[in-house]
């Protein structure tokens, strides 16, 4: 599970949370956008990126709706399924990201990136999963923002799709 990205995994233990004494896990895409912080729809982008994660060639996560068709829960593949570690020359096996998640690396963005202070695996992964424009948005704000740690508020802004700062707004 430590393949998971960084929003993957926020979103999953958003979606633990949410687990009840039975085990069942009931929730609205309003109420998980509360627990990760985003609005409605990117909890729904979020949580349509974990339903198409597969681990071990399992549904990491499958969706559960009311009547209406909305969302109304999760349920988890087993227990069995996320315990196994399967070893392909010596290397776990990675849970597979959908094909619409991945983009061209904008390789203008990777200066201006490695300038922030970010490590070539984080800036990798921020190019694959997230949107160039995301991304250069959250560059162009970041001087506006004052951070003690630049590289550090740089990925959460990115990964949270931060609003722009008071003073730009």
């Amino acid at each position: 599970m430590a393949l998971l990205t960084p929003a993957q995994w926020h979103t999953l233990s958003a979606l633990l949370s949410f687990t009840s004494r039975d085990g069942r896990r009931s929730f609205t895409l309003d109420q998980l956008g509360v627990a990760l912080g985003v609005p409605r729809a990117e909890a729904e982008d979020r949580l349509r990126d974990l339903v198409e994660t597969r681990w071990h060639d399992a549904a990491l996560l499958t969706l559960e709706h009311d009547a209406t068709g909305a969302v109304a829960g999760a349920s988890l593949t087993s227990l069995e399924v996320l315990a196994r570690i399967r070893h392909d020359a010596g290397v776990p096996t990675a849970p597979r990201q959908s094909a619409a998640a991945v983009e061209p690396m904008p390789t203008q963005l990777r200066p201006a990136l490695v300038e922030v202070g970010l490590q070539p695996d984080q800036i990798d992964h921020l190019l694959r999963v997230f949107p160039s424009e995301r991304i250069q948005r959250q560059l162009a704000w970041l001087p506006e923002r004052e951070a003690r740690n630049p590289a550090a508020l740089l990925i959460r802004a990115i990964e949270q799709d931060w609003a722009a700062p008071r003073e730009i707004a």
